[in-house]
């Protein structure tokens, strides 16, 4: 864990002022504050902690903060606001946009905003090699798990899932959950499994981030982008097994429930140059 870092980022002279707009020299996020009776603000995306230090020996520590939602506001009630100076410590920053403070009439509470989580949805760009099949198939439609062998099995690093159309026509793919099948026809631990590439996937409406379809749950499921935007087919989902692995077939479970995305014409692809 990384040591706690204290940053006095903004001094009020009193509580009375309307407005009060500051910045400080590094790059840090947007602040906005509500100043009146009582003080409400949004403060720095991966703000680790917040504390309100008014003018006596200890202070409040007010709570965490994400400027992807939903705690995007801290609170601090009028009673601990004094004549005087009053300072806001920041504990620890991460991703900053910009180095504003400014007041707002009211305070963010109802806002999400996945799409600033950096860490997920910005995936390494890679070179597909994807020449010849190993196995080409139909799903059955229906919500029910269907169990795929193939002819032989078949040995590499990476497997590929290529959706090529869907049971309702639309454009959308959705996997609930991959299972491969090692040679004795036993599904295969998921420890060491990545996502090597995935063409789309729905990060703002919701989550249909790929590695839904590996997690071992069946509740959410990985789903192409649709908020957005609708890319049309081929779809495709591409693991990364961590090492080589001979198959023998897989198992695929469809979305659960009502919604688009249950694919029905379908390739997959076995090994080792699949991703450069």
């Amino acid at each position: 864990m990384m040591p706690m870092r204290e940053f006095p980022l903004l001094r009020m002279l009193g509580y009375l002022l309307g407005r009060v707009r500051s910045a400080h020299s590094a790059d840090w996020d947007a602040m906005r504050m509500l100043v009146g009776s009582s003080l409400a603000f949004s403060l720095a995306s991966g703000c680790d902690s917040v504390s309100f230090v008014p003018p006596r020996p200890q202070g409040r520590c007010l709570g965490r903060y994400w400027n992807i939602g939903p705690t995007q506001t801290a609170y601090a009630p009028g009673c601990w606001l004094q004549a005087g100076e009053n300072e806001i410590l920041i504990l620890d920053l991460l991703g900053p946009e910009k180095p504003e403070i400014a007041g707002l009439v009211q305070p963010v509470l109802n806002e999400l905003h996945p799409e600033k989580d950096f860490a997920t949805t910005h995936r390494p760009a890679v070179k597909l090699n994807l020449v010849t099949p190993v196995h080409t198939g139909s799903f059955a439609p229906g919500a029910d798990t269907q169990e795929i062998k193939f002819a032989a099995p078949v040995t590499g690093t990476f497997f590929c899932l290529e959706a090529l159309n869907s049971q309702d026509g639309k454009p959308y793919a959705a996997v609930a959950e991959l299972d491969l099948l090692d040679t004795n026809g036993l599904p295969m631990s998921h420890n060491g499994w990545t996502i090597a590439y995935v063409d789309s996937e729905e990060r703002t409406a919701e989550d249909g981030a790929a590695e839904n379809a590996i997690d071992g749950q069946t509740a959410n499921y990985w789903h192409t982008e649709w908020k957005n935007a609708s890319p049309g087919y081929p779809h495709r989902l591409i693991l990364n097994l961590g090492q080589e692995q001979t198959i023998s077939g897989f198992r695929y479970v469809p979305r659960q429930g009502e919604g688009a995305g249950r694919i029905k014409d379908y390739n997959v692809f076995v090994g080792d140059g699949l991703v450069r």
